[in-house]
């Protein structure tokens, strides 16, 4: 029994890992997102670091790292930013199934 209960467990692995690896291929991050997100992560963390430093008393040392990270981005992240994202898949096609959501 135990048996059976491990080769379930591999195979729902294995089918997790195929759904995710056909979802990434599907809905692809694009670097506008994850401009996005590293940015709100920076502010984050350049609060928490304020905060930190103010309790401390080095105010100073937080206005530099502030200027840090509003430096500008560099040539290759300025080349992946001018990249144009893929095409939408084309929508799936609809049901032949006439009797949809009638119960009989």
């Amino acid at each position: 029994m135990s048996d059976q209960n491990s080769q379930a467990e591999r195979n729902l692995r294995q089918l997790g890992k195929r759904v995710r690896s056909g979802w990434a291929k599907l809905h692809p991050v694009m670097p506008k997102e994850l401009a996005v997100v590293r940015e709100a992560v920076r502010q984050q963390w350049v609060m928490e670091k304020g905060k930190n430093e103010q309790a401390a008393g080095g105010a100073v040392e937080r206005k530099a790292a502030i200027e840090r990270t509003r430096q500008e981005p560099g040539p290759q992240q300025k080349e992946s930013q001018r990249r144009t994202p893929a095409p939408a898949p084309p929508p799936a096609p609809k049901s032949k199934d006439r009797d949809w959501g009638h119960g009989h």
